[in-house]
């Protein structure tokens, strides 16, 4: 629904008009309008340890280890808190 709503006005539609098209109240259609996106998202995590690929490093973030993206040429050391970007379900960048 939120896309809906996105795409309705950036073409230009009025909340009313938006409103109308999605059948739902002109604040329900605020609502989603200004609903924060489920992803990316920042988590803080710590660096579990080094894998064989150099752009993976295997970051623990809470009770989960995942596998994350770095950017080639940087050193991270094992035990050093980093900040993580979840791109999606199962992809993790360091930033």
């Amino acid at each position: 629904m939120e896309a809906e709503v996105k795409i309705l006005r950036d073409q230009g539609k009025t909340w009313g008009e938006v409103a109308k098209t999605l059948n739902v109240s002109v604040s329900t259609a605020r609502r989603y309008h200004k609903k924060e996106p489920e992803f990316p998202r920042t988590h803080e995590g710590i660096i579990y340890r080094r894998v064989i690929n150099p752009r993976m490093i295997l970051v623990k973030i809470g009770d989960d280890v995942v596998p994350a993206v770095i950017r080639q040429g940087l050193h991270y050391p094992q035990g050093q808190k980093v900040s993580v970007q979840q791109i999606d379900e199962k992809h993790y960048r360091v930033v």
